[in-house]
């Protein structure tokens, strides 16, 4: 069992954080239709982000993220205590001046690679880790309209709507679903050109950081393809042929 569960700036990601001044921390999970119950209709399975980056290169990542996974379903209250544990820890890093992380916005994402609900799941007598740490900034991606929703009552935690044509139910859903709750788009595009226009929304990179809370209202963020889906042919990856680009 893993001794902790979020890592912090431990990957290109979270480690672009730092130079805003914010201590990123994120879990990754090993994606199935429980954790991430949308994947098949969004279309973006076999091109997940599970395997990305040094995931693809060394086995012992995915092996952890396995471990991780098990923990979450085998024994739900434990591992919320390690997920209020490993933040309590950051908070103490952002507040103790001994700290090299002293002073920073700590910043956590919890749906590296699932698409959980945690404003269900209780931790600590609290209804959720969101209201455990009321002063942290916690932020995801979903592709669930009961997570968008549901995270409209909670201060601190942002989200973004994941868009995707591999359906084009599930691709008007995502428009409906973005102007009602008033949440930013997400959607992967092939390559580093992005643009001006999609979706009736300006788009703006997401390349730069991971911060999405602190993007601008009602844009598309744009991100670009890495891993497997970059073979992706589904509509989950935003193809630009026929796409009037920005400079």
């Amino acid at each position: 069992m893993a001794k902790k569960l979020l890592g912090f700036e431990s990957d290109a990601k979270t480690v672009k954080g730092a130079k805003h001044g914010v201590l990123t921390g994120i879990l990754y999970l090993i994606p199935n239709d429980q954790i991430c119950p949308m994947a098949k209709a969004a279309g973006c399975r076999e091109g997940c982000l599970v395997t990305s980056g040094m995931a693809a290169v060394y086995k012992s990542i995915p092996k952890s993220r396995k471990a991780k996974t098990d923990w979450f379903h085998d024994d739900r209250d434990s591992f919320m205590e390690q997920v209020y544990r490993d933040i309590a820890n950051a908070v103490k890093r952002t507040k103790g001046k001994r700290f090299k992380d002293y002073g920073k916005k700590l910043a956590i994402r919890l749906n590296g690679t699932s698409d959980i609900d945690w404003s269900r799941i209780p931790v600590r007598g609290y209804a959720n880790i969101f209201e455990a740490f009321p002063n942290v900034q916690f932020y995801d991606y979903t592709k669930r309209r009961d997570i968008v929703r549901n995270s409209v009552a909670i201060k601190n935690w942002h989200i973004t709507y994941s868009y995707s044509e591999a359906r084009d139910s599930y691709a008007k859903k995502a428009r409906e679903i973005a102007d009602r709750y008033n949440v930013n788009l997400a959607a992967v595009f092939e390559k580093h050109r992005i643009p001006a226009i999609f979706a009736g929304r300006k788009v703006i990179s997401g390349d730069e950081t991971d911060l999405r809370f602190t993007d601008p209202d009602n844009v598309v963020v744009a991100l670009y393809a890495k891993g497997e889906a970059k073979k992706d042919t589904s509509g989950f990856v935003i193809k630009l042929d026929d796409i009037a680009l920005s400079a």
